[in-house]
């Protein structure tokens, strides 16, 4: 996601488009970073970014080595690579690669707000420069905007 560690890197591989979406399952806190598990049957929602790419098999490659996905069926993976899809907004959908953990991980803490943002305190701050990039520095239209997308995740 912009703002995070490994943002840098994906901009190496041609970013073609880059928008904030939803998935369907739900995030373990693992200290420095999260881990997106599967569904678990509740409807949990994950919030995050689509990204595509120009060049995606390179930069497969590249994150297969850096998440620890050593290939289909290696039983020495840390997250497995599958593929999901990710609501983008206005009822649109996106198929995607994601990295989710391998194996339940019960004595960690999910994040019950699906927001690794949000569970770091840093959404407010992210949603500032992401709407005033877009709005260019109209405060008004800044703070509507930020009203309209809290209004839209459920959120005061």
């Amino acid at each position: 996601m912009r703002e995070q560690p490994r943002f840098p890197l994906l901009r190496e591989f041609g970013i073609g488009c880059c928008i904030l979406a939803q998935a369907n399952g739900q995030l373990v806190d693992f200290g420095p970073y999260p881990a997106f598990t599967p569904d678990s049957g509740e409807r949990e929602i994950v919030h995050g970014e689509f990204v595509r790419l120009e060049d995606p098999v390179k930069a497969l490659n590249r994150l297969d080595r850096i998440e620890g996905f050593n290939g289909y069926g290696a039983a020495d993976s840390l997250y497995h690579r599958t593929l999901i899809y990710a609501h983008v907004g206005e009822g649109r959908f996106r198929r995607g690669w994601t990295y989710r953990s391998v194996g339940s991980n019960p004595d960690l803490p999910i994040i019950s707000t699906g927001s690794w943002r949000k569970h770091k305190d840093v959404e407010n701050d992210f949603l500032r420069v992401l709407v005033t990039e877009h709005t260019r520095d109209n405060k008004q239209q800044v703070l509507q905007t930020i009203t309209k997308i809290r209004g839209l995740r459920g959120q005061t």
